[in-house]
């Protein structure tokens, strides 16, 4: 039985990703002034000239801003669709997590409680902040895995918080489930059974 199902915040994880860009975007424009300026964009010309192609610096230039834009939305699509069908669902004794693969399988990874020796988060940066968004780390030592890192996670705190009660919840039961078993072990050989 599914107890909750967790997935991360894709509104603020595609508010981010286009923030990213825009900056990029904004550095190559800086870059492309800056190079205007100094060493001029005839520079691209003599180059391509070598090879015998004609270009105009300013019909390249914006032809390479129609370009960037153009590989930008699609990675932005891409990376949003991928982010859609990542889910982790937590069970009693276990976490599922789903994650899309080449957009349209979706691979699921089975993760027992018992393999997760810590659970600690990270809500640093001017934009995880500001959006109340950030990253849960599961340590998975025991399975041979460093950590397990759950991306763009709204409220941090109390979800780790929540997550971290789903694992003593288990370990309590374990526990009492272990400690009745040795409880009736031990009376049966008592009682000569």
């Amino acid at each position: 039985m599914v107890g909750r199902v967790l997935k991360p915040n894709i509104k603020k994880m595609f508010l981010i990703n286009i923030l990213k860009v825009f900056f990029a975007a904004l550095l190559i424009i800086f870059l492309i002034v800056i190079m205007h300026f100094t060493a001029g964009l005839d520079v691209f010309t003599e180059i391509f000239a070598i090879f015998g192609i004609i270009i105009e610096p300013l019909v390249a230039v914006v032809w390479f801003v129609i370009a960037v834009f153009v590989i930008t939305i699609i990675l932005l699509l891409i990376n949003y669709l991928s982010f859609l069908n990542i889910r982790y669902e937590f069970y009693d004794n276990h976490l599922t997590i789903y994650k899309s693969m080449l957009l349209i399988f979706t691979n699921s990874k089975e993760i027992h409680y018992k393999n997760i020796s810590k659970v600690t988060f990270d809500k640093k940066g001017f934009l995880n902040e500001l959006l109340d968004t950030g990253t849960i780390y599961l340590d998975l030592s025991s399975m041979g895995e460093d950590n397990l890192s759950l991306e763009f996670m709204d409220e941090v705190s109390q979800t780790a918080e929540f997550i971290q009660s789903a694992i003593r919840a288990y370990l309590a039961r374990t526990q009492a489930e272990y400690t009745e078993k040795y409880r009736i072990n031990d009376l049966l050989d008592k009682g000569g059974l």
